[in-house]
């Protein structure tokens, strides 16, 4: 269930994590500033061709003052090519897809503050990190970041994991799909096993029902769209944690695995 770092590879240090923070939080900031892909159309038929040219020129100014931000920072060297895509994008080229990764994208802002010592602890994983981590950035040049222990590290990626887990055996048993496992358990009572177990070593809080807690009920028990929510929650904080852990391919952002 637990990941490995790549083979060959080396661990991002603070200078990177920082640089990671600041690119994201761009990011958030550039796609949450304007009206969303899937509004635009409607919204700019109702403006004249002069008023949707202003609109284009004004988002194409943003978006050159955010990389031209970036570049200053030395953050624009470590963007990935999705980043540079991103940015790189007028107001009409951009999807709703990007703006739904980009709103998630706190939750990896979160992790790489933590890692760099800047918050204390992460939210559970059934509460969403705050747009407020943002406001840590940029960091004070006087106090350069250094990251947690590698102990400390590798367990938040472990806990990470474990959520992201949780979430696709949930999948796996509403899709109906056979999975063969070896020692004649069901998923349901490797799930219940597994809970247990994470409490007992303090991974998660008190199983609800034999379950991982969530929203004051069992896994099993969420909403679709509760269970939409944690889910985003694990797995932006579980590609984040792998990257910073070093099991991306040389670091490469956009390759992150996130296998459970």
């Amino acid at each position: 269930m637990f990941g490995l770092r790549s083979k060959g590879a080396k661990a991002p240090d603070a200078r990177l994590v920082e640089a990671r923070a600041r690119l994201l939080t761009a990011r958030v900031v550039h796609a949450m500033a304007w009206p969303p892909p899937d509004m635009l159309p409607a919204i700019m038929a109702q403006w004249s061709a002069a008023e949707r040219d202003e609109i284009i020129q004004k988002y194409d100014a943003a978006s050159r003052a955010m990389r031209t931000s970036l570049e200053s920072s030395g953050a624009w060297a470590d963007a990935s090519p999705d980043e540079k895509a991103f940015f790189s994008a007028r107001i009409t080229e951009r999807t709703q897809q990007q703006l739904i990764d980009s709103s998630w994208a706190v939750e990896s802002i979160a992790c790489c503050l933590w890692a760099l010592n800047l918050i204390p602890i992460l939210p559970a994983y059934d509460t969403e990190a705050g747009h407020d981590v943002m406001k840590l950035l940029p960091l004070p040049e006087v106090a350069p970041p250094s990251l947690r222990s590698k102990e400390e590290l590798e367990h938040a990626q472990s806990i990470a994991e474990l959520w992201h887990w949780r979430s696709r055996t949930r999948w796996l048993m509403e899709s109906g799909r056979s999975v063969p496992l070896s020692n004649g358990m069901t998923l349901d009572q490797i799930v219940r096993l597994t809970a247990r177990t994470a409490a007992g070593q303090g991974d998660i809080p008190e199983p609800r029902d034999e379950d991982f807690p969530a929203l004051g009920k069992a896994y099993r028990d969420l909403s679709p769209e509760e269970y939409s929510g944690v889910t985003s929650i694990a797995a932006e904080r579980h590609k984040a944690l792998n990257w910073i852990c070093g099991m991306a391919p040389k670091n490469r952002w956009d390759e992150t695995p996130t296998d459970t």
